[in-house]
């Protein structure tokens, strides 16, 4: 493993990201330590785990809002697009999951947090196209969410008027 420390040149990851990660790649696989941009390469590994964060938290809010519609839903005409759209959300979890299972702990504060958004998107949408019945959804869609984690990834699991 080679440790001499050199300089990397900083500009490259400012000029062409592509070929600095290319670079920083190919300097890890042969063990060249001092090839290594250590500032920005340490920001760039700190911001993959945020980028996960974020899906996890987005993908969570999809199925929250259509857990919400499946079971508020007056017009039943969408609800199979609705069912379409959790399970593929669920199964993109599912997968995030299991390529970084220490994601899990977030799922209990994500579908808490989260869930506001669910329901004001929920909300949004009934008022688009079923303006009539506004009131009557502002009603019946809880505050907080009545959901728990295991029902919100259960394939299984479909929420009842």
């Amino acid at each position: 493993m080679n440790i001499q420390r050199r300089i990397p040149d900083p500009s490259l990851y400012e000029q062409d990201f592509h070929a600095w990660a290319e670079a920083q790649a190919e300097a890890l696989a042969r063990g060249d330590l001092g090839a290594l941009d250590l500032e920005n390469l340490g920001e760039e590994v700190r911001s993959l785990g945020a980028s996960d964060r974020r899906e996890l938290m987005s993908r969570l809010i999809v199925i929250l809002e259509h857990l919400l519609k499946y079971q508020h839903g007056l017009n039943r005409d969408p609800a199979d697009g609705w069912y379409e759209t959790i399970q593929r959300e669920r199964m993109a979890v599912l997968l995030l999951l299991k390529a970084s299972p220490s994601l899990r702990r977030f799922l209990p504060d994500y579908i808490r947090d989260g869930y506001s958004y669910a329901r004001d998107n929920a909300l949004g949408s009934f008022k688009r196209h079923e303006a009539v019945h506004l009131d009557l959804y502002e009603k019946a869609l809880p505050m907080d969410t009545p959901y728990e984690a295991e029902q919100v990834l259960d394939r299984n699991f479909l929420p009842q008027d």
